[in-house]
């Protein structure tokens, strides 16, 4: 009569069972925000890696005069270097 028969345990048992499932659910979502901010902060570094590597690569004037000579335009030139495409032209002649 005081709960002490296969019922009582029974209850006990489902009783910490879903106390651990809340607690592993609880986790996972944890989880699952904390890899989510990761993943931002992979795609930003990513970004500004590319940014910095776009902004430190300078053109290669063979290259570009090559592209030049071949019929490429000018525009299409300077933006494969992230420049104005006035920067982009063969040198006077002196």
């Amino acid at each position: 009569m005081f709960g002490f028969g296969r019922r009582y345990k029974l209850e006990r048992v489902e009783t910490a069972l879903r106390a651990a499932l809340a607690e592993r659910d609880d986790y996972l979502r944890q989880l699952i925000v904390a890899l989510g901010e990761r993943d931002e902060l992979r795609r930003q570094r990513d970004h500004f890696r590319g940014e910095l590597d776009r902004l430190q690569r300078r053109p290669d004037d063979q290259e570009a005069l090559s592209r030049l000579d071949a019929g490429e335009p000018r525009a299409d030139i300077a933006r494969s270097y992230g420049v104005d495409a006035t920067t982009i032209g063969r040198p006077e002649a002196r």
